[in-house]
């Protein structure tokens, strides 16, 4: 009995500090996470869905004359998808790194590269030929292609939420005989992250 309550007072506290180290890992990795959702529109128009997680990696403050200006590196992980009535639905996820600008006015400007990308075009109607020649539906019909991207966007950082706009360049590799370069537009809000 004694051996148990010495166990008890002696791995008690560090039972407790540990818990308090964790709390603050955990709380630091809240406040370094945002989530940005927004509209994506291919060629403007095809309409769609963009998620992005960002993690902060590296920020910097610098204040002169009163006014604070903060640099951001940030690390993103975007998931997404698009809707061509006429042709297919395109799946896209990339992953890479943005730097971030805020101004004193909280005027944020943004340019991101994700070298890491894949994008899938899923066809609305194709049709298999046989050896025998007979012509049969194909279900779920699709082509996946690297797809690198680049990213320009401007934003405005408010108390509880930011809204962004960003112009996302893909470029598919392999696309039939050549690449083929994909225009697109994102808008939205970014949630969470230091305030």
């Amino acid at each position: 009995m004694k051996q148990l309550l010495f166990l008890v007072l002696l791995l008690g506290p560090i039972h407790v500090f540990g818990q308090r180290g964790l709390q603050k890992e955990a709380a630091t990795f809240q406040n370094n996470l945002e989530l940005r959702v927004g509209y994506f529109g291919n060629n403007i128009w095809n309409p769609g869905l963009i998620v992005t997680p960002e993690y902060t990696i590296g920020k910097w403050t610098k204040e002169k004359k009163g006014k604070t200006k903060t640099r951001q590196v940030v690390g993103q992980a975007n998931l997404g998808f698009f809707w061509n009535p006429q042709t297919h639905v395109g799946t896209f996820t990339s992953v890479g790194l943005a730097y971030r600008k805020t101004n004193a006015k909280k005027f944020q400007s943004t340019i991101g590269i994700n070298p890491l990308g894949h994008y899938r075009a899923f066809l609305h109607e194709t049709y298999e030929v046989s050896e025998e020649g007979t012509v049969t539906a194909k279900s779920l019909a699709s082509r996946g292609y690297f797809a690198p991207s680049l990213i320009l966007g401007i934003g405005k950082k408010k108390t509880k939420r930011n809204w962004f706009f960003n112009i996302h360049f893909m470029l598919l590799n392999n696309y039939n005989l050549g690449n083929l370069p994909l225009g697109s537009i994102e808008y939205g809000y970014r949630f969470g992250g230091r305030k």
